[in-house]
């Protein structure tokens, strides 16, 4: 492992071993290198904290995302489900991908909650996960208008009110968009701001 590498793990896990009360979680980055930070982030609530938890994608495919957990040795297939499929037994990382919008994605989440027959279920689900990472903002801004991105952070401190034992991460370029970037840092609890030079190697 190169010593950049080393920094980047150093600096997730330091994140990471945050006190309980910080559950908000923005990694900023050069834009190149967004992939590589979600990875990263993965690798340590999978393996080291044994954690189970969301891969929310803004545009990835499912099956382009299943490819990379296999190759990067995160999860293989059996161990990952899409958000509405029945996750038994239970996956390391049940995947909501090609969330344009994710807005709708917790929007569904809530209405399904309230389900009178599946709701139990998903809320026990839920409770047994750690985690969210979205994948990325910088992207999610080409689709959406401020006002829905503003929407999608009001909306997650909601969930994370509802699920205190869920903690978010989002991982996003640092360059452009500074309305998205005002938002998420005003959300976050921490910033992370991986060096140029850790990523150059």
């Amino acid at each position: 492992m190169t010593r950049q590498n080393i920094q980047i793990i150093q600096s997730v896990r330091s994140a990471l071993g945050s006190p309980k009360n910080i559950r908000r979680f923005l990694f900023t980055v050069r834009a190149p290198s967004v992939a590589r930070i979600n990875l990263a982030v993965l690798r340590i609530l999978l393996e080291e904290r044994k954690e189970r938890g969301i891969y929310l994608s803004v545009e990835r495919p499912d099956k382009h995302l299943m490819m990379i957990l296999e190759r990067q040795n995160l999860a293989a297939r059996s161990e990952v489900c899409n958000l509405g499929d029945n996750p038994k037994p239970p996956k390391r990382v049940v995947i909501a991908t090609e969330m344009v919008n994710p807005v709708v994605l917790i929007d569904e989440m809530f209405l399904a909650l309230s389900d009178k027959a599946k709701g139990a279920t998903l809320d026990a689900e839920i409770r047994g996960m750690g985690f969210i990472i979205v994948d990325n903002l910088a992207t999610m801004a080409i689709y959406n208008t401020q006002k829905d991105i503003d929407e999608f952070f009001r909306k997650s401190n909601l969930f994370l009110e509802r699920f205190p034992n869920q903690k978010m991460f989002t991982v996003t370029a640092r360059s452009g968009y500074d309305e998205l970037h005002a938002a998420a840092r005003k959300f976050a609890q921490i910033e992370v701001d991986i060096p140029d030079e850790w990523l150059l190697e």
